[in-house]
């Protein structure tokens, strides 16, 4: 296969200036409107907390005794902790699903 000689781009004198001035032109522009720039995405402030560690180790122990897919990296070492020490699995369970 050939190879094609790569594209170049116009070196006007003008059109290379007009791109390097754009940043603070916008700059300026925006100071002297009085206006800020919008932000992207603005956080929740309101809704859900975040589940705590006894929720997220039901839900996860409800995955691991049940006979549905279950990805080999869906359980970390911690969650494994937290399950076996509130009782919701049992070692053998764990094995017998491949969690480590």
């Amino acid at each position: 296969m050939a190879r094609l000689p790569p594209r170049r781009r116009a070196t006007c004198a003008a059109h290379v200036l007009s791109h390097v001035d754009r940043p603070r032109r916008d700059a300026q522009d925006t100071a002297a409107s009085g206006r800020a720039r919008k932000t992207k995405r603005s956080r929740k402030t309101q809704g859900n907390p975040p589940p705590g560690p006894d929720e997220l180790a039901a839900f996860y122990a409800a995955k691991v005794n049940s006979d549905e897919y279950l990805p080999l990296n869906m359980i970390s070492a911690a969650m494994c902790g937290l399950m076996l020490a509130r009782g919701l699995v049992t070692p053998e369970r764990l094995r017998m699903r491949g969690v480590r």
